[in-house]
């Protein structure tokens, strides 16, 4: 009996196939995960040229055709979102400061620049572009240009 036990010790016959089965899962994670990494960083790599593009047409077009309600249709055709997801907010810069609301008056020597601020926000996850591994990665992506 004991011989029996020594031989099958040293039989090393399916080895091979058990550190298959161990490892096996371990690769097909990883590979899903750097999967859906790589979908991630696409996503948010469109959000971000989306509002490039929607910066550049604010930027480019004439204030008095530049409609805020278009300008969302747009933007909500170049990043893939709907239209509730994007945000437009004018505003007004007194030199390099903070963007300040609508109707503010700079002080006296300072120069006011009309602002746009774009913001996106979408949600990354199984079911809107990724595979299963990440969940619930919110976007918000924001951009201020100077109009006009």
């Amino acid at each position: 009996m004991t011989a029996h036990f020594l031989r099958l010790l040293r039989d090393d016959r399916g080895t091979s196939l058990i550190e298959l089965a161990i490892v096996a899962p371990v690769l097909a994670g990883l590979m899903l995960g750097m999967v859906d990494v790589s979908l991630l960083v696409q996503r948010r790599l469109a959000m971000q040229e989306a509002t490039a593009q929607l910066a550049n047409i604010a930027a480019s077009t004439p204030p008095t055709a530049l409609t805020l309600a278009g300008l969302q249709t747009a933007g909500a055709r170049l990043a893939h979102v709907p239209e509730d997801q994007i945000t437009l907010a004018l505003g007004i810069r007194c030199n390099n400061g903070p963007i300040q609301p609508l109707g503010a008056v700079c002080d006296l020597g300072q120069q006011s620049s009309n602002m746009l601020t774009i913001r996106l926000q979408d949600q990354f996850g199984p079911g809107n572009g990724g595979i299963g591994f990440l969940r619930g990665v919110h976007f918000d992506i924001a951009r201020e240009v100077q109009i006009g």
